[in-house]
């Protein structure tokens, strides 16, 4: 057990390259994508290494596609992988290097182009292994100097990595690196333990430090960095759809639960506009958004008619979570209407939510990778929080995908 105990979970986000990247991406990446495996199922892939001395893709190098059957394969590895090393020692910087090597050598089996790629390490202590001369050398196209940490000091290692988390490319994506540091009441060095905070993330996504957090809080941090995966590789259109109104009626959409013609007029969230009729379409023009409610969409939005209704769909919708249950969004979500020689708004009692009457999520590829700290100094008792946790954080974005 080292002498210093130390919780860190961080998290190694590859977000989208800038805009001119994804418009004229690199020959390397290029290149890539023309590798990619044509029959590469669009969707979220993850991997997992697990480490205490030494490190362990357990999921083989090859990231575990998240279907049903995905998820129980991942869910089985947690369970009956994630045991404590009885030797002791913390190779942080060492699985950290597996698996941001394994992400690049993963690259011609994922989907062409990913919006995000997530490595999330979990650890109870400050390095003291990752150049330990037992430790097998690893296979990373990305070392591109083919520098050996083996023996050397672990400042080297600790500067790569960073270099690597400012500088690689997955798949033409850059990386950025989130950390959680759950610090012990005996950890003194402090000037290490920022340093080894500063060396895992990026810029401003640190978390922890100056406030403790314990490992019965792993759930909750796990479950927030997973509304910020789903939030970053989800975009939600809101879709409505109603009769085919005649021209010049006014149609107001609240999200409050709203029960009467004065409440729907003084609701604090709303999307209000006009049917309009040219060319024999529909369109809904002269658009109003209330409170938190916006749309990309702007002022007008051309609807499709199909079986006597009208569709019109909002993209990068925002101002209300969709995420709640039907139940409360059949309670909230409301549709009035008001003739063009109408003063009061009457309510469409035949509106019905429902997944092609509410809201369509439009979802990117993710890879993820879990890097899993298993080292002696985690007690017996908070290993079924960590995995817990893992497999909360890995059903969330099932969940969320495949909603």
């Amino acid at each position: 057990m080292i002498a210093l105990s130390l919780v860190v979970v961080c998290f190694f986000v590859v977000q989208c390259a800038s805009q001119a990247d994804k418009q004229e991406p690199a020959a390397a990446s290029q290149s890539q994508q023309r590798q990619s495996s044509s029959d590469t199922k669009d969707g979220i892939y993850i991997g997992m290494v697990t480490f205490g001395p030494n490190a362990e893709d357990i999921t083989g190098g090859s990231p575990v596609f998240l279907d049903k059957d995905g998820l129980a394969t991942l869910n089985d590895l947690i369970d009956s992988q994630y045991q404590i090393d009885d030797n002791i020692g913390t190779a942080l910087f060492y699985a950290a290097h597996m698996g941001l090597a394994n992400m690049k050598k993963a690259e011609p089996d994922l989907p062409g182009y990913l919006h995000s790629v997530k490595m999330i390490t979990f650890t109870d202590g400050l390095d003291v292994s990752s150049t330990g001369l037992s430790l097998k050398p690893i296979s990373d196209p990305g070392n591109v100097g083919n520098l050996v940490f083996a023996g050397e000091d672990t400042k080297l290692y600790q500067n790569f990595i960073k270099m690597e988390i400012d500088t690689r490319r997955i798949n033409g994506t850059n990386i950025d690196a989130y950390i959680v540091a759950v610090k012990g009441d005996d950890v003194t060095n402090m000037l290490s333990f920022e340093e080894t905070r500063r060396s895992l993330s990026s810029s401003g996504l640190q978390y922890g430090g100056s406030r403790d957090i314990g490992m019965d809080e792993l759930q909750a941090v796990f479950a927030n960095i997973a509304r910020n995966i789903v939030y970053d590789w989800t975009e939600t259109a809101f879709t409505m759809i109603t009769p085919e109104y005649a021209r010049g009626t006014r149609v107001r959409m609240t999200f409050g639960g709203e029960n009467n013609a004065t409440q729907a007029q003084n609701a604090r969230s709303y999307l209000e506009g006009e049917v309009t009729i040219r060319d024999r379409e529909y369109y809904f023009t002269n658009i109003r958004y209330g409170g938190n409610i916006y749309s990309d969409a702007g002022q007008e939005v051309k609807g499709k008619i199909e079986n006597g209704r009208v569709t019109y769909e909002f993209p990068l919708f925002s101002g209300y979570d969709f995420t709640k249950e039907l139940a409360v969004r059949e309670r909230e979500l409301r549709m009035w209407q008001m003739g063009s020689r109408e003063n009061d708004w009457q309510i469409n009692s035949e509106y019905k939510l429902g997944s092609e009457a509410d809201h369509v999520v439009k979802k990117y590829n993710a890879l993820i990778y879990l890097i899993l700290d298993k080292s002696s100094s985690i007690s017996e008792e908070d290993v079924p929080k960590v995995r817990d946790a893992v497999k909360s954080f890995i059903g969330m974005l099932y969940d969320a995908y495949n909603q």
